[in-house]
């Protein structure tokens, strides 16, 4: 009899504890479903003032107002649906080889700010693209890489809006020639006003006709000199430390540029040796390197940098935007 009473409670010792067990993974799944049901998604409120949404996978809303930042990775799609808008205090679309669609009207700026950098991938408009639709804000597009397309763009440069091409495409279906509309709509006047610029290392501003559409393009006339980088580093015990300087195109004559350390918080003389100099390239080079002798001092203290900066170049070439690189001596 004892040892029946004895299974008997041994039994209910191990069906209580799988009891407690069961109730604690339940409660687990109730939790990790109710994070999955409140997470927000774009077709609930689009980005609120002050958020950053990354978005990596498709995403389909209806009306969308962004007044945060929205990311739109590789691996990203947005789609809207209805008549969306991007207006708000530093307000941001960041396309980075995703794609971002709407598929009506699209207003940027209703007296707030708005800003879209197209680094890769689409951003395309079906309907009217109003840059900016009211007065007020800062109102900003650089397509830097991948395609940009609109039914038409009703571009208000007198509202601060600019328009930048780099090495993106931009594309516009329809330019309406009724005046005084088209003073808003016609790229051509967009560039003689100044709000359709070419973007930094870009020259000129290139506008053709093409079946359907008309194709805006940024080309380089000039042949420009800049690092590489704009950063680089390494262990105290490496050296040289090489920075690597290039043209953007080869050149037929002789081109010369000056550096010179312009900062950082290196000790010249007790961390590195960098006298100023002068790189030269020969007809058609465009690889130079400025080598940086790194002192290993054998004292353990702070990572250091030594700032060193490009000036005036000859041969009919320019400063690019990279004319400044800082080196990190990891110690």
């Amino acid at each position: 009899m004892f040892w029946l009473l004895a299974k008997v409670k041994c039994n209910c010792y191990f069906f209580e504890r799988m009891n407690v067990m069961c109730r604690k993974l339940c409660f687990l799944v109730f939790v990790a479903g109710m994070f999955a049901h409140c997470r927000v998604r774009l077709n609930d409120q689009g980005v609120p003032q002050g958020q950053t949404v990354t978005v990596s996978e498709a995403e389909t809303c209806g009306q969308m107002n962004i007044a945060g930042t929205l990311v739109i990775e590789s691996t990203g799609t947005v789609t809207c649906g209805a008549e969306s808008t991007l207006n708000g205090a530093g307000a941001t679309i960041t396309v980075n080889g995703g794609s971002f669609h709407c598929t009506a009207r699209f207003n940027l700026g209703q007296g707030g700010d708005g800003y879209i950098n197209v680094n890769g991938g689409t951003f395309t408009v079906d309907g009217t693209w109003k840059f900016a639709d009211d007065p007020g804000g800062v109102h900003r597009m650089w397509v830097n890489g991948g395609i940009v397309h609109s039914d038409d763009i009703e571009l208000r440069g007198d509202r601060d809006s600019i328009i930048y091409v780099g090495g993106g495409i931009l594309r516009v279906t329809n330019i309406p020639a009724l005046p005084p509309a088209d003073v808003y709509y016609d790229p051509s006047n967009w560039v003689t006003q100044g709000w359709l610029q070419p973007a930094e290392d870009y020259d000129e501003i290139v506008i053709e006709s093409k079946p359907g559409y008309t194709e805006i393009t940024a080309v380089s006339v000039n042949a420009r000199v800049q690092f590489e980088t704009g950063a680089s580093g390494a262990e105290e015990s490496v050296t040289p430390a090489l920075l690597a300087v290039t043209l953007s195109q080869p050149v037929a004559e002789t081109v010369t540029v000056d550096y010179a350390v312009t900062g950082g918080t290196a000790t010249s003389g007790a961390d590195y040796v960098l006298v100023d100099g002068t790189l030269t390239f020969d007809p058609n080079q465009t690889t130079q390197q400025i080598s940086i002798d790194i002192i290993d001092d054998g004292v353990d203290e702070s990572d250091e940098t030594i700032i060193v900066t490009l000036s005036n170049p000859t041969g009919g070439v320019s400063l690019g935007s990279r004319a400044q690189h800082t080196y990190k001596i990891f110690d």
